[in-house]
């Protein structure tokens, strides 16, 4: 099993779940996060699990890419019209390639 694969395996079953009992985030944090970003154009989301924290960005910025190694996570995603959901490692993040430079990097996950 590749280290991807390792990654994805915890929650690839679990997408379901975990969107529906998941605690979200404090809605103070993200506006403080926000608020230290000198432009609101893109925010990344690596390790976005089923976009929570991707869903409440995005009311401050024009896009997020929120990106996951978990299909189970994206495909329980709430779609939204600025988010672009992607099923990537961190280390091979699509935003260098297509996204103009980001102006907030996070993972929800290390922000509580």
């Amino acid at each position: 099993m590749t280290q991807d694969n390792l990654a994805a395996s915890h929650f690839q079953n679990a997408g379901e779940s975990y969107a529906k009992y998941r605690p979200t985030y404090p809605s103070e944090l993200v506006e403080f996060l926000a608020s230290k970003c000198q432009q609101h154009n893109l925010a990344l989301d690596v390790g976005c699990g089923n976009g929570q924290f991707s869903s409440m960005i995005a009311r401050h910025f024009r896009q997020v890419l929120a990106t996951d190694v978990s299909v189970s996570q994206i495909e329980n995603a709430a779609p939204a019209p600025n988010i672009r959901f992607a099923v990537e490692p961190a280390e091979r993040c699509s935003a260098e390639d297509t996204e103009p430079q980001s102006d907030c990097r996070c993972t929800g996950c290390t922000l509580v």
